[in-house]
């Protein structure tokens, strides 16, 4: 196998005959970072790997079906922090505010 790859970016996918290389996917992100404080709001993250680990705050949780849900009922910082080749490292905050802030 003879190609360019970036190593911080790419990785050799030996799942074929040939070994190939690969762009590593990147997680697109939370669809908002700051919900309310009230069990009922949600911050949603899709398109992830089926199993997965994810930290939050640091506490990891299996994550299976390929989407994250978060809520929260008091006013919180959310660190969300994902490692799971192939996909690129991610990390995101989400801020539970009080409802009426």
């Amino acid at each position: 196998m003879q190609g360019q790859a970036d190593l911080t970016r790419d990785y050799v996918d030996l799942s074929g005959n040939e070994p190939v290389i690969r762009e590593r996917p990147a997680l697109l992100g939370f669809d908002k970072t700051r919900i309310l404080a009230d069990d009922t709001d949600t911050a949603t993250l899709r398109g992830l790997p089926s199993p997965c680990t994810v930290l939050v705050n640091g506490v990891a949780h299996t994550v299976d079906g390929g989407e994250l849900a978060l809520s929260c009922h008091l006013p919180i910082r959310l660190t969300v922090v994902i490692d799971a080749f192939p996909y690129l490292p991610f990390q995101e905050v989400v801020t539970c505010v009080s409802p009426s802030a």
